[in-house]
C-alpha cells in the first residue's frame, strides 16, 4: 500500500482508511493499489486456507476531493479529516456490498482511461443515487481486463 505514494490515515475495525495527494499519478497509483493488495492476498492464499480455512476478500471505494484537515480533541489528540469526500467515499463503500463489485471508483477518482493501470478495466455503473446525497455520482466497478498486470 505505501508503495503506491499512499498514506494510512485511519484504521477502522477491519477497514482501512488510506488517502494520495492530488497530483496527477495519485489516481493511478490509489487504482494499482487495489489490485497489488488483491495480489498479495492471493500468494499467500495456500497460507490462509491451511491456517485459518478461509481467504481475506475486501472491498475497495475510491473518490476524490476537497478536505478539511485538522487536529481535533482535548485529552485525546487525533489528527481528522472531514468533509464530503469522506462522507461519500464511505457511501460508495456501501454500494459495493450491495451491487456486487468489491473495487469501485468515482468518476473524480478514476484516471483517465488512457491512464488505468495495464490489465484494469473501470466499467461505468451510471450516474448512482447515494444515500443521503442531493446529487448523484458516476461510479465505475474497476476489475481486472483479460490482459494479465
Amino acid at each position: 500500500m505505501l508503495e503506491a505514494g499512499g498514506e494510512i490515515y485511519r484504521y477502522v475495525g477491519d477497514e482501512i482508511i488510506m488517502t494520495w495527494p492530488s497530483h496527477a499519478d495519485a489516481a493511478r497509483a490509489a487504482v494499482g493499489c487495489i489490485f497489488a493488495i488483491e495480489d498479495a492476498l492471493g500468494q499467500r492464499r495456500d497460507g490462509y486456507l491451511a491456517r485459518y480455512h478461509a481467504t481475506p476478500k475486501f472491498r475497495a471505494a475510491l473518490h476524490a476531493g476537497p478536505l478539511v484537515v485538522g487536529e481535533m480533541g482535548d485529552v485525546k489528540r487525533e489528527i481528522v479529516l472531514l468533509g464530503d469526500t469522506m462522507n461519500t467515499t464511505a457511501r460508495i463503500e456501501s454500494v459495493c456490498r450491495t451491487s456486487g463489485h468489491d473495487y469501485i471508483a468515482s468518476a473524480p477518482a478514476l484516471p483517465k482511461p488512457d491512464a488505468l493501470p495495464r490489465g484494469v478495466r473501470a466499467e461505468s455503473l451510471g450516474p448512482v443515487e447515494l444515500r443521503g446525497k442531493a446529487q448523484v455520482v458516476e461510479l465505475f466497478a474497476l476489475t481486472r481486463s483479460s490482459t494479465v498486470l
